[in-house]
């Protein structure tokens, strides 16, 4: 028991004793003035529950988890015998094991052009037309370092090129500026192995998630693609959010409400703190307009693990009503488990 406080101490501070049971950390997402974090040592082992932002848990090992280091958390499993290593867990130790990976290095397209110099050649009207009319700005172009590939395997196409924390390219983005047909034409890396314009992203503050390039430079600061809509556990990405424990916004595409609920759910037993903006009436975020985006990150508001999850459930069975209500003369059926006011509620939906 001594161990295992020292080492809780070592993470959380000091703590207040005020029972056999129980002790009081100074809560970690909070920070209230008052030790105000409830650790539970006695027959509710484990649980802790902060009493004035409500953050709470089952297991001890998720504090441990979020804010311990890797050699705490290694200490913390060989003084906790009792506790059991899930598949989620190990997978958390994993991505903040030492091991090195071979690092990801490529080299832009030999006929890449940067659309900053001065003496461009005449076929640049084209692309940079095209980065006008979809509103992307001189200063954009050099802070980005956009160009563009007149000739060659990757002709009449933008340039976004990408690169690691280094300074080193690790991606580009090969966008057409005439077809719409075959638009993209990108190197094949994984992504999960990378993180767009890494060099760029400061994880200590908040990050924003978003879906395409054109999204991020919309976006702004802090802005990182996934160049799709799923944010796997494997993931680079989702590895330094969880090791900074970065605050994430959260702005997918209108049509990826399924996926975008997948990669919350993740985050919040993450233990990150997410806010999700409002992306309805806009096809994506390039498209959206650079004041009614900054109004809506401004208005989104986090959200709470229990709140959220209640909120999916209910929206479910509201689905569930809807897809047995296919005549005006059916009776709706209540799924299992709905009852009472809540029920007839749905009926009249």
């Amino acid at each position: 028991m001594d161990n295992i406080l020292f080492s809780l101490e070592d993470i959380l501070g000091t703590s207040k004793k005020t029972s056999s049971d129980e002790r009081l950390f100074h809560c970690p997402f909070c920070y209230h003035h008052k030790p105000k974090l409830s650790i539970n040592f006695g027959k509710r082992s484990g649980y802790w529950k902060c009493w004035v932002c409500d953050a709470s848990g089952k297991k001890v090992f998720s504090l441990i988890r979020r804010f311990g280091d890797q050699s705490q958390l290694n200490q913390w499993i060989k003084l906790d015998k009792t506790i059991k290593i899930d598949d989620f867990d190990q997978q958390i130790l994993d991505l903040f094991s030492n091991k090195k990976k071979k690092k990801i290095s490529l080299d832009l397209p030999s006929d890449y052009l940067f659309l900053g110099r001065k003496d461009l050649p005449n076929n640049a009207y084209a692309p940079l037309k095209y980065l006008k009319e979809r509103g992307i700005t001189r200063d954009q172009i050099n802070k980005y370092k956009i160009g563009y590939c007149g000739h060659g395997e990757y002709e009449s196409r933008i340039i976004i090129p990408s690169f690691d924390e280094e300074g080193d390219c690790n991606y580009f983005i090969a966008r057409s500026y005439y077809s719409e047909s075959y638009k993209y034409k990108n190197p094949p890396i994984a992504k999960t192995q990378m993180i767009f314009n890494e060099l760029l992203i400061d994880f200590k503050k908040p990050v924003t998630i978003v879906e395409g390039v054109f999204d991020a430079l919309r976006a702004g600061y802090n802005s990182v693609p996934l160049l799709g809509s799923t944010l796997s556990k494997k993931s680079l990405l989702r590895k330094r959010i969880v090791e900074n424990n970065s605050e994430v916004f959260l702005a997918l595409d209108a049509d990826a409400k399924k996926k975008q609920t997948r990669i919350v759910e993740n985050l919040l037993k993450d233990n990150i703190r997410v806010r999700v903006v409002d992306t309805s009436g806009y096809q994506d975020i390039a498209e959206m307009p650079q004041s009614v985006y900054d109004q809506r990150k401004r208005s989104a508001e986090y959200i709470s693990s229990d709140f959220f999850l209640i909120t999916q459930k209910l929206k479910g069975n509201l689905n569930e009503v809807r897809t047995h209500r296919r005549y005006s003369y059916q009776k709706s059926k209540i799924p299992q488990g709905v009852s009472g006011s809540f029920g007839t509620a749905l009926q009249d939906a």
